[in-house]
């Protein structure tokens, strides 16, 4: 239990696939980096190097590990729960539709310092990002 009474707790897994059942329905936050890259994008070697793919590559789009997140997370977040994912400077919009279809909403795409659009934020339908 922490300072403001909340509790965090730090699993390893799947996705969704972690978390114990009794969770369903009462996650306050879902923040993720996950891995935004498509196969075929040309990345810096440095990055290449340095990082796992399975950390960087998610399918041709880039966008099938940003699929799995948001297919689960209405079921997963809680009534004022909030969703955040990191996700590449061309992806708003492809990710925006993607929480649109999940029944999501409203979805918020900010800027990171360069102020290219890499922060999705968004709710279970009717609430606030």
């Amino acid at each position: 239990l922490g300072r403001h009474g909340t509790t965090v707790e730090v699993v390893a897994g799947s996705w969704y696939d972690a978390l114990a059942e009794d969770l369903r329905g009462h996650v306050d936050v879902i923040a993720s980096n996950p891995p935004y890259v498509g196969l075929n994008d040309v990345i810096a070697d440095d990055v290449v190097n340095w990082e796992p793919s399975s950390a960087l590559f998610s399918g041709d789009d880039g966008l099938d590990d940003v699929r799995v997140i948001v297919a689960g997370a209405a079921e997963w977040l809680g009534p004022s729960g909030v969703l955040i994912l990191e996700i590449g400077a061309d992806q708003a919009a492809s990710a925006s539709a993607l929480c649109d279809q999940a029944g999501l909403g409203p979805t918020i795409v900010g800027s990171d310092l360069n102020g290219r659009p890499r922060v999705l934020r968004t709710c279970r339908a009717g609430g606030s990002p």
